[in-house]
């Protein structure tokens, strides 16, 4: 992949289970009084931390899909494009995604996805796998 992308091997001892992609990454502390779940949708909240997004929180406010569990004030690693397994995507786990559907913010759970929805994230490009990407 060189010239490509950059790319990080997992680091297992520190409970990464996605890889490390420093151009598509970035890193911040969670804000709010409640911890952000691994795989939910974050916003920025200024001065380099982040919630979990809101029921209002509209797609563009979204700054990536956190990579692992933040509790508050703990720092995290945050993806902002890239593509994920419907097992990497909070609310769909369970859901079979088909090719071509439309994935969005969750009208009902803060950080969560839907297959239903108002806020549309992203489109399936293959069977149970999202592309994304935040402004």
């Amino acid at each position: 992949i060189s010239g490509l992308a950059q790319a990080a091997e997992f680091q297992v001892p520190q409970n990464e289970v996605y890889p490390s992609f420093p151009d598509r990454e970035i890193s911040r502390t969670a804000s709010g009084p409640f911890s952000v779940g691994r795989w939910f949708a974050v916003v920025d909240r200024g001065t380099g931390k982040v919630d979990a997004a809101t029921t209002a929180a509209q797609p563009s406010d979204v700054v990536g899909i956190a990579l692992e569990r933040m509790i508050p004030g703990a720092t995290g690693r945050i993806l902002t494009s890239g593509y994920l397994h419907r097992s990497q995507l909070s609310g769909l786990t369970g859901t079979s995604i088909p090719v071509g559907a439309t994935v969005y913010l969750s009208d009902t759970n803060s950080g969560q996805f839907s297959l239903s929805g108002t806020r549309a994230i992203g489109t399936a490009v293959a069977q149970d796998w999202l592309a994304f990407r935040t402004p």
